[in-house]
């Protein structure tokens, strides 16, 4: 899994060919791609990723720090073409990323895009994934005007006490924090979006607005954010 967040100026002059008397761009939230499982798919993956953003550039959709890319593929390379098979693989993507009960609502709203073929099959088939229309301002990210600093507090429980708490901001790992431990992490941009390595709670992913210049301080227990105890100075 990856995330675009080195791509976001790459969108600042798309065209807004949006289709459908959409009156402002379309933000990616995710991106799936599911491939053709063959020893050389792995090489391609630069070169379809490049291929997507640029389709989806020409669209007028915009790229923004917690935009993310998925690529993943079936043990049978046939299930590409069964439809049920793809919202099943989609389902399980959405649900190690956002709520487990958000990922059928999510399948269904997922968009199914290009389609690309090699030798006589599939290739890849791309499927993106919106940000909904009235959440757009919350969810692009701006610049703030002096960094911030975060310190992640992992407050000790008995459970997964030995396993570490591996946090990633924006999609990308930046902490990872044994039990009764912390972390401290600068952050340039507001809203962020802050991950555990668990999966199936609401708060395992910790969407928040970030004060310019500010310390905050942010708890997490058995892999899980405690929101209410944020503070910020």
């Amino acid at each position: 899994m990856g995330i675009f967040y080195k791509l976001l100026h790459k969108t600042e002059n798309s065209k807004s060919a949006l289709g459908h008397g959409a009156p402002s761009p379309q933000v990616i939230r995710h991106i799936v791609c599911l491939c053709y499982d063959a020893p050389y798919i792995n090489s391609l993956k630069p070169q379809m990723q490049n291929f997507i953003i640029n389709a989806e550039q020409e669209r007028g959709s915009v790229i923004t720090p917690t935009s993310r890319i998925t690529f993943d593929s079936f043990y049978e390379n046939s299930s590409l073409e069964k439809p049920d098979m793809i919202r099943q693989k989609l389902e399980q993507i959405y649900c190690q990323v956002y709520r487990q009960s958000a990922m059928y609502e999510l399948a269904d709203k997922t968009v199914p895009r290009e389609i690309q073929h090699k030798d006589g099959h599939t290739l890849v088939k791309y499927y993106v994934l919106y940000e909904e229309p009235d959440s757009l301002d919350n969810n692009v990210a701006v610049p703030l005007a002096a960094p911030a600093t975060i310190k992640i507090i992992r407050d000790s429980s008995i459970v997964a006490a030995v396993a570490p708490t591996i946090i990633t901001l924006n999609g990308v790992q930046v902490a990872t924090i044994a039990n009764g431990g912390n972390a401290v992490i600068r952050v340039n941009t507001s809203p962020i979006v802050l991950q555990t390595n668990a999966v199936g709670s609401k708060y395992v992913r910790y969407e928040l607005d970030v004060p310019s210049g500010a310390y905050g301080e942010i708890h997490v227990k058995a892999n899980v954010f405690q929101p209410k105890l944020t503070v910020w100075k």
